[in-house]
Parts: structure tokens; sequence; C-alpha cells
């Protein structure tokens, strides 16, 4: 079913106004500031379980050298 002449002017203003945004410096700042955001969360999530998997490893060396020092004791 062809568009009607009203839904072609909204087409025509829906790209007229994504053209003006995506040519806006400050709107592509937000968005670039938004994604940056969005994967910094990742990043930390990502170095949290870095650090729990060290502290689970330290756990285990102490353990290691407990056992170690009772049996020299």
């Amino acid at each position: 079913m062809p568009l009607t002449r009203d839904q072609m002017a909204d087409v025509k203003l829906i790209k007229q106004t994504i053209e003006e945004l995506l040519s806006d410096d400050k709107f592509l700042t937000l968005i670039s500031n938004k994604i940056e955001q969005k994967l910094g969360i990742k990043e930390s999530q990502q170095k949290m379980v870095e650090l729990e998997k060290q502290i689970v490893d330290l756990r285990h060396a102490k353990n290691k050298l407990e056992c170690d020092l009772e049996k020299f004791q």
C-alpha cells in the first residue's frame, strides 16, 4: 500500500531530523559518551572478576604457607 502525502512528508521530516542529528557534534559526543559508559561498566565487571580470582589465589597461597609453617614447627 503506497504512502499518503502526509506519510511521505513525515518520512522526509524524520530523514531530515536524523541527518541533522548525525551531523551535530554534540549529539554524537553524547551518544559516544553513553556507549563508553556502558562499556565501562563491562570493563569494571571484568576487573572485579579478575580481582576475585586473585583473592582466591592469594587465599590458596596463604593456606599453603600456613600448612608449610605448621610442618616446620
